[in-house]
């Protein structure tokens, strides 16, 4: 098509010459007769104009193909960007699963801490009730109902608290000493329910509420004996984090603030981390919930920020005093400029609201350093601490 329009170019130019020379010609040949003058004149003139007007086609279709060029460019650059932001995903996905496993008891091993209550549930729904049943029926009771499984578990504190710790980055924030709680599910010959063994079927038979005044039960229990026993120890800020159906239920707030009332627990000691999904489905309840324990003194955290979108139209009304920022943005800021200036603007923004900030899933120390240059004020991961029962961790 180039070699086509160049010759119908070159075409033109050479008619437009012939065209010139003949009218020379004929002015010379004619005596300079008007007529034929004024005739060739008219013939010239059409010959220019058609060729102009050729030239102007073609400029305007080696623009046209240019702007087409530039758009294929653009839709490239953008399909190769996108190509590398969803394998950066997949290799956060796969990093964090293989951190997962890493996790995971060999079988009938009983030494290594496994499961979180904020971990991924792993499985369909089916699979959870299948697994739960198969590690615990023999080891409770006999038949085959997860629900009496659950709740004889809950009944003989089968349960048990760990522990993460939460490092400040700077010696200038507020508690110094912070810890996650998680959960671990013992059975009765010791061994461990790795992650996802037991949520997917408290939340199918609506245990979760029951599991989450377990934890805030035991948590206040397991800091008073820790004071009696030992009257120097300072009691560390616990984040507990709460399922869905316990920020729906009206009832569980009041029963928090019963337990921090009769046992004249330091509610500030106490911090609840609500996922920001959940604030974002319930946010009126999630807003009832603080508006009970907040006078109390209890401490709140978002958590999982970021992890759709970046955005803080979900804290509307609420009152927070830490916001983690989620794993899937941290893990990648030493290679990624895009995850580094999020975590920047988040840390900036948080900082103006009054909200100190907490990164996740962080495993270096470099992160670390990145981290305590953009502003964040904690930090937590297997970098920092590991998992372990909360009479060792904290």
């Amino acid at each position: 098509m180039t070699v086509m329009r160049y010759l119908r170019s070159v075409l033109g130019i050479a008619l437009t010459l012939l065209l010139g020379a003949m009218l020379l010609a004929t002015i010379y040949f004619t005596l300079f007769d008007l007529q034929w003058i004024a005739f060739l004149a008219g013939v010239l003139f059409a010959a220019v104009a058609a060729s102009a007007s050729q030239a102007s086609k073609s400029q305007w279709l080696v623009m046209r193909r240019t702007r087409q060029l530039q758009r294929i460019k653009h839709l490239l650059a953008d399909e190769t960007a996108r190509h590398a932001r969803t394998a950066e995903a997949l290799k956060a996905a796969e990093s964090r699963f293989q951190r997962l496993g890493d996790a995971l008891p060999a079988p009938q091993s009983a030494a290594q801490p496994i499961g979180a209550v904020n971990d991924t549930m792993a499985g369909s729904q089916q699979n959870g009730d299948t697994f739960y049943l198969e590690s615990m029926n023999e080891q409770f009771i006999s038949g085959s109902d997860p629900r009496a499984l659950l709740m004889q578990a809950l009944q003989e504190d089968r349960f048990m608290l760990y522990a993460q710790t939460i490092r400040p980055l700077s010696g200038t924030v507020p508690y110094q000493r912070c810890f996650e709680v998680l959960l671990r599910l013992q059975k009765a010959n010791q061994d461990l329910l790795p992650p996802g063994g037991f949520f997917p079927v408290a939340e199918r038979y609506n245990l979760m509420g029951e599991i989450d005044r377990w934890v805030v039960r035991n948590v206040i229990k397991w800091c008073l004996d820790k004071q009696r026993s030992d009257p120097a120890w300072q009691m560390p800020l616990y984040s507990v984090n709460l399922a869905a159906a316990s920020l729906r239920e009206p009832e569980f707030a009041l029963y928090v603030r019963s337990e921090l009332q009769r046992h004249t627990f330091p509610a500030s000691k106490l911090c609840f981390e609500i996922a920001e999904q959940d604030v974002i489905n319930y946010h009126g309840a999630v807003q009832a919930f603080m508006s009970t324990l907040r006078p109390l003194g209890c401490r709140f955290t978002l958590d999982a920020f970021g992890s759709t979108k970046v955005s803080f139209a979900p804290l509307k009304d609420l009152t927070l005093d830490f916001l983690k920022i989620d794993g899937v943005i941290i893990q990648n800021i030493l290679t990624d400029p895009g995850n580094l200036a999020k975590i920047r603007a988040i840390a900036t923004a948080s900082r103006k609201i009054g909200i100190r900030t907490i990164a996740e899933w962080v495993e270096s120390d470099d992160t670390v350093a990145t981290l305590r240059k953009l502003g964040v004020d904690y930090a937590q991961g297997f970098g920092i601490g590991k998992l372990g029962p909360i009479a060792q961790v904290s």
